[in-house]
């Protein structure tokens, strides 16, 4: 069983969970490194690649809406280009549910050596900035923790049934307390979606938050668990 994801943010305006919006950037793995072009290397060129490109919701690349370079350099932007269709994204999500979103970049070219360094950085928020609130942070429940913590559902392990849970919660920061949760699941085969969702209440209901000093709106997080066997 794996905990898949743990987001918390303060949501603008929001004051429950049925108006609690929460975004998550797309993030780029560590990637496969374009190649420096070599006659940029030997002229001893340097050079910036800014890139926006449109991730799917299993975190692959696709239509890349923007690609430019500081100063101008195609040969730059082309081994940008080759390099993009091995780099694989987490995907963005929408409350703790993948997205299809756009991940924005930035790939520096500096010579030296025998092969030039290349870095490449990912500009994109942890949270949308557009629906981020005051500066309130929330300790997110420990993914290790959690797995130790949880204990898959006896019928739906004696029947091998797999499944997926989402569950959103609001804190209060000043004490770290749960005010409100809601979760959602699915399950294959289907009729253990209420055991898994069950499970995950419990511990949730169990988990205490750290506060935030300071912050009076209430935090809204979500986690996302994957109940598989192996």
């Amino acid at each position: 069983m794996a905990v898949v994801m743990a987001m918390l943010a303060v949501t603008a305006g929001a004051q429950s969970l049925s108006d609690a919006v929460m975004l998550q950037a797309p993030r780029l793995k560590i990637p496969t490194l374009p190649v420096y072009p070599p006659d940029e290397l030997k002229a001893g060129n340097s050079g910036l690649v800014d890139l926006a490109v449109e991730v799917d919701v299993v975190g692959r690349p696709g239509v890349v809406q923007s690609i430019s370079s500081t100063p101008k350099n195609a040969a730059f932007e082309k081994a940008v280009m080759d390099a993009l269709a091995g780099w694989k994204f987490q995907p963005g999500d929408r409350n703790c549910v993948n997205i299809a979103s756009v991940s924005q970049l930035k790939i520096t070219f500096a010579p030296g050596g025998d092969t030039g360094a290349i870095a490449v950085r990912d500009m994109g928020p942890s949270i949308d900035a557009a629906n981020a609130g005051s500066r309130g942070a929330l300790l997110a429940p420990n993914a290790t923790a959690l797995r130790r913590q949880m204990k898959y559902p006896a019928r739906a392990l004696r029947s091998r049934a797999s499944g997926d849970v989402v569950i959103m919660y609001s804190v209060n920061p000043q004490d770290g307390k749960l005010i409100e949760t809601s979760a959602s699941g699915t399950s294959q085969p289907q009729g253990f979606e209420d055991e898994f969702i069950e499970a995950v209440q419990a511990l949730i209901n169990r988990f205490q938050f750290e506060p935030v000093p300071g912050e009076t709106k209430p935090l809204f997080g979500c986690t996302s668990f994957d109940f598989r066997l192996n």
